[in-house]
């Protein structure tokens, strides 16, 4: 139903009324589109002069085109009534804008009637408000990582304390009561003396490792090793760790048999961090096997990885306490017979190999041997700026 007028409308002065309205308004005749009227709002959005009013159709309102993501008004958005958001036309001076279009056909059809207001700005204070809540969200998950740091870094701290009290209480203890008794003179035989050096020094030895092996974990826990990977030969990575083995596996009598002699291997690794690995491995397989048995040592090659095995005919670990095997204060000792001490060896193993984009997994049954499975990649697939070769001389000054 049309609207009525209460009031008598003598008075009213309707183009007064158009100019004074918050929306651009302009009419074109619907069947050559030219121009019929426009509000003094459309003639400022559209920067038009009074020179520019004749021959001024609709056309002209069409934008070129466009990289903008808002649609561009065209023929096909006037064939009905509608009102569009995000609507691009063009001003006089070509350049494009952003408007919330209104459509409507009045007059049987015979006149168009577009109502729009510029949301150019609007649009650009929403990209802007856009951006600034994107770098708060970064700010915020950067807030949110270092508090994530700062955590690990403080648990950390708590395991190097807790490790500190079980690992150095034995090799300190020890030492402790050698030099007392040798310092009281309560010993006078050369033999045994010499004895007591000589265990001192071990004991130093031990604690030695152990103080080298928490501040490794340390690193390690709070990502801050050095890493200096590069291509290497995995055979002689393993070749050079079981040199050091030969008097224990000769006391035991155990033999170790390779299946990668006929092949060479190659892989990407820091040759520091997997030897350390191979060696607590190594060490492990040996320490558990029985006497007169084997430890198997194999290398697997795909496209992708290389994949070392060292499997022994030890007690094994029972499926129920392997989850934990890797974690700090286990040993496979400590498995079976919940022996003092806690091991951080296995638990530095891992994570190496995970830092050098790798896997270490655990295969055993009890009174079945282990079998520890590494998986190093035969490619690039970390940072770049970890694939350096290590500098010999980096701690040389001249």
């Amino acid at each position: 139903m049309a609207a009525k007028i209460i009031e008598s409308s003598n008075d009213l002065n309707f183009e007064e009324i158009c100019d004074s309205a918050m929306m651009a308004i302009i009419v074109f005749n619907a069947e050559n589109m030219s121009l019929i009227y426009l509000n003094r709002l459309a003639m400022e959005t559209l920067e038009l002069n009074e020179s520019d009013l004749n021959g001024f159709y609709l056309e002209k309102l069409y934008p070129q085109s466009s990289k903008a993501k808002a649609r561009s008004f065209a023929e096909e958005f006037i064939q009905d009534t509608g009102f569009y958001q995000d609507m691009l036309m063009k001003r006089m001076n070509g350049i494009n804008f952003i408007a919330n279009l209104g459509v409507s056909k009045i007059q049987n059809g015979k006149t168009l009637l577009l109502m729009f207001q510029d949301v150019s700005f609007q649009k650009k204070l929403q990209r802007e408000v856009q951006v600034k809540q994107q770098e708060l969200m970064r700010s915020y998950t950067e807030i949110l990582d270092q508090n994530a740091e700062l955590q690990s870094l403080s648990e950390a701290k708590d395991k190097l304390i807790t490790l500190s009290t079980h690992e150095l209480r034995t090799p300190l203890s020890a030492i402790v009561a050698m030099t007392e008794s040798l310092s009281l003179g309560v010993i006078d035989e050369q033999e045994v003396i010499q004895s007591y050096h000589k265990d001192i020094n071990r004991e130093a030895q031990n604690l030695m490792g152990i103080l080298n092996g928490m501040l490794d974990l340390l690193k390690l826990t709070t990502k801050k090793m050095p890493f200096f990977i590069w291509e290497h030969s995995l055979n002689q990575a393993i070749e050079e760790q079981l040199e050091q083995f030969a008097s224990k596996l000769e006391s035991k009598n155990i033999t170790i048999n390779k299946s990668f002699n006929d092949e060479e291997h190659q892989a990407c690794f820091d040759t520091i961090r997997l030897g350390q690995t191979l060696y607590a491995l190594i060490d492990n397989a040996i320490k558990f096997s029985p006497k007169n048995s084997e430890i198997s040592i194999s290398i697997q090659s795909n496209d992708d990885v290389c994949n070392i095995g060292i499997k022994d005919q030890g007690p094994g670990v029972p499926e129920e306490n392997q989850s934990y095997i890797f974690e700090e204060f286990t040993t496979l000792g400590d498995i079976d017979s919940h022996s003092k001490g806690a091991g951080i060896s296995l638990s530095i193993a891992k994570l190496s190999i995970e830092q050098m984009g790798g896997s270490i997994h655990l295969k055993s049954e009890k009174d079945q041997g282990s079998l520890f499975s590494l998986e190093i990649p035969k490619k690039r697939i970390l940072d770049e700026e970890l694939y350096q070769e290590e500098n010999p001389y980096a701690d040389i000054e001249f």
